[in-house]
């Protein structure tokens, strides 16, 4: 049975993300990794007899001319750089990425396609030039691409995988072959039930793309060039195929461009079979060269971070003098934003952290500390002064009190300008009068919004999806049923007794875990961390996101320290 251990032991650490440790989402994880696994792996037992004539297919890897054993080809090389490029802002900066990646890695990428020589001016064989921008280049290495939206978000994932495919290939065949694998990879990762022919003849139909209905090739001949022969074929194996090993054998039984028809069925089959694939259980997977393709610890992560909503998380980072009860000092990093930020990256989500930092020599310690982190990206301008600092004492029971020694400049931040999408989560950890203006920013731009506590005595505060803080923190008394006219959904939390969820439907009640606690620093960040952990992926918070916030929270007040650990 496929599972997070048996992938973590067959990768090793240089290949599984470290920040790919979500408690809740493992099953896409694992899914995700062990797809993209399975095309490396299809990849290089294919090459051994792509367009070969009078072969014998046996399930081991052997020594060919001019190519390692257990090497991979362009296929895998350029799909990792297809995915890599994802990561820019707008699909049309992605397809220019793309091309110089291509330029960049040319001298480690073997068995160049004819339309991806052509793009960046090498030879191209005459007997192949009429497949210049019509060969199955562009599918090959966008179709695990699919995996990176969700399987309704067909607008995002046809635009970026479109872009991508044309970098190198113009023909609509090309750009139309690639649109309905990578909805097979889309629709596969959370459904593996669902039929594939169905899939794939409903994205063609979504597409207008009649050839795909009108046009079939001899079950008999070898696998050409041609983009439609290959998705076709691929298909047909991937559907017949109960185990990745049978996919792989049935590929290179056809003949032609067996490693593209391998990688990809075999990866289609893993989605199919999520604990039945039998890809672990393949004698010779640890003779492919893995060390090539490295770079698939950060393509994992990619695909993990775009499928979700980013959360743009605006709060300080600050600097902690800590003094426990027996004398101990402590200088440490720490602030409510930047924990959270640090917190929620460590799962894997796309965290975009809003703070700013002073010129002092405690902002460059911080600086540093936020950059060693799993934050996606940090918009933290340099405002003249010192940083946050606050002191920490801590008595002999944990509990902590905060005493600021400079305070912060939070009334100088602002998302104006910031690229916020639809359905990111905006979360202003601590509320301040000054962020009225950034929430209608947030909301404007279609995001969840979270606010801190302190909103709730904002009248400025009109309404907020969600307004998430300690009890500790309200002024006077407060009537939950007032707070739910402006608020969706309120959480309270009340350290050592526990928190409660409150929407028009009713409560949610959830006791604190115990622990045997050693510095509460940092507690209500870890809950606050995992309840929008929980909401990046669900959509919702219910009462298994509570029970995690509280395990989370144990968690954090279990050990020295401000910042919440990373959750495995």
């Amino acid at each position: 049975m496929s599972s997070r251990k048996e992938l973590a032991d067959f990768a090793g650490s240089f290949l599984f993300p470290r920040s790919l440790s979500s408690p809740i989402d493992e099953r896409v994880q694992v899914s995700i990794s062990t797809a993209l696994f399975a095309y490396a792996a299809g990849d290089a037992f294919g090459v051994q007899y792509e367009f070969k004539e009078g072969y014998t297919v046996e399930s081991h890897l052997t020594e060919i001319p001019d190519w390692p054993l257990g090497g991979v080809s362009d296929d895998t090389l350029l799909t990792l750089l297809s995915i890599q490029s994802l990561t820019s802002n707008t699909p049309a900066e992605a397809r220019q990425q793309f091309i110089e990646l291509l330029k960049a890695n040319l001298p480690v990428l073997r068995g160049l396609g004819p339309t991806t020589r052509a793009a960046v001016g090498l030879p191209v064989k005459e007997s192949e030039v009429h497949f210049i921008g019509n060969s199955n280049g562009a599918m090959m290495r966008t179709a695990l691409l699919g995996m990176a939206f969700k399987s309704g978000d067909d607008l995002n994932r046809r635009q970026w995988v479109a872009e991508i495919a044309r970098a190198t290939h113009s023909h609509d065949r090309a750009v139309a072959t690639s649109l309905i694998a990578s909805k097979l990879f889309a629709v596969l990762l959370e459904n593996p039930t669902a039929d594939i022919l169905t899939v794939a003849h409903a994205e063609a139909e979504a597409i207008g793309y009649d050839d795909y209905f009108s046009i079939n090739f001899d079950p008999h001949l070898q696998v050409s060039l041609d983009p439609l022969h290959t998705l076709k074929t691929v298909i047909a194996i991937a559907h017949s195929s109960s185990t990745v090993e049978e996919a792989y054998l049935a590929a290179c039984r056809q003949g032609g461009d067996t490693d593209t028809v391998s990688a990809l069925s075999g990866a289609l089959v893993s989605l199919r079979f999520p604990t039945l694939h039998g890809f672990y259980e393949i004698p010779w997977i640890n003779q492919v060269m893995w060390s090539e393709i490295s770079t698939s610890n950060s393509a994992l992560e990619i695909i993990y971070r775009k499928r979700h909503c980013a959360v743009w998380v605006v709060g300080p980072v600050a600097w902690d003098s800590v003094k426990y009860h027996d004398g101990q000092s402590i200088e440490r990093p720490g602030g409510t934003g930047a924990n959270v930020a640090i917190a929620l990256a460590s799962t894997g989500t796309a965290v975009k952290f809003v703070s700013y930092l002073g010129d002092d020599e405690l902002s460059h310690k911080l600086d540093r500390h936020l950059k060693s982190s799993d934050i996606e990206k940090l918009y933290t301008p340099i405002i003249p002064g010192p940083i946050s600092h606050v002191a920490i004492p801590v008595d002999e029971k944990g509990e902590r009190t905060i005493v600021v020694i400079s305070d912060d400049k939070l009334d100088q931040v602002s998302l104006e300008g910031l690229p916020m999408s639809a359905g990111d989560i905006v979360a202003f950890v601590i509320w301040r009068n000054n962020f009225v203006k950034d929430l209608e920013i947030a909301q404007k731009a279609g995001a969840i919004t979270v606010v801190g506590s302190a909103a709730l005595t904002d009248p400025q505060v009109l309404r907020a999806d969600y307004l998430i803080g300690s009890r500790d923190d309200f002024s006077g008394e407060y009537a939950i049923e007032q707070a739910l006219t402006r608020f969706t959904y309120v959480v309270v939390t009340s350290g050592a007794e526990g928190a409660t969820f409150y929407s028009a439907e009713g409560s949610i009640v959830q006791a604190a875990e115990e622990a045997k606690v050693v510095d509460t620093t940092g507690a209500g960040d870890a809950f606050l961390s995992a309840l929008l952990h929980y909401l990046v992926i669900n959509k919702t918070i219910d009462a298994k996101a509570m029970a995690l916030a509280a395990r989370w929270s144990a968690l954090t007040v279990s050990a020295e320290g401000s910042i919440p650990p990373r959750f495995a």
